[in-house]
């Protein structure tokens, strides 16, 4: 099953009479984390892959949800914003879950050194965890 709902994908998978339940989702650099945090805890996913995670003045985002919600996360800084006329960003992708998070790795796609401060140039980053299910 895959549900779109407000650029929010969930998917299902059934994996020896288990259910895991998979959310991909930009959360378009923090904006409304009440809102975010509110329909992630309807939406129960057991595995949640967050895309423009904030992080500002030693604040993260995603620790936020997580710590809202009572999940585990690995966090992976895609890079500095720094082109707008607020103070210095990161921006990165994070990973949610029930599960105990093992091994977890930040992938460069794309080099920082070709950023030239334009969306179309910020550089791009996968995260990767092993997880114990």
């Amino acid at each position: 099953m895959v549900t779109f709902v407000k650029s929010l994908i969930v998917v299902c998978y059934t994996f020896f009479e288990m259910v895991i339940k998979i959310l991909s989702w930009n959360i378009w650099a923090g904006k409304n984390i009440d809102g975010v945090v509110k329909l992630l805890r309807e939406v129960d996913a057991d595995i949640i892959g967050l895309q423009e995670v904030l992080e500002r003045n030693n604040r993260n985002s995603a620790a936020d949800i997580a710590q809202k919600l009572g999940l585990n996360y690995f966090y992976c800084k895609s890079f500095t914003d720094d082109r707008h006329n607020e103070p210095t960003y990161q921006l990165g992708n994070a990973i949610l879950t029930k599960f105990n998070i093992g091994k977890s790795f930040c992938h460069q796609l794309s080099s920082p050194e070709l950023y030239k401060k334009t969306s179309e140039t910020e550089p791009r980053t996968a995260v990767e965890v092993s997880l114990t299910i």
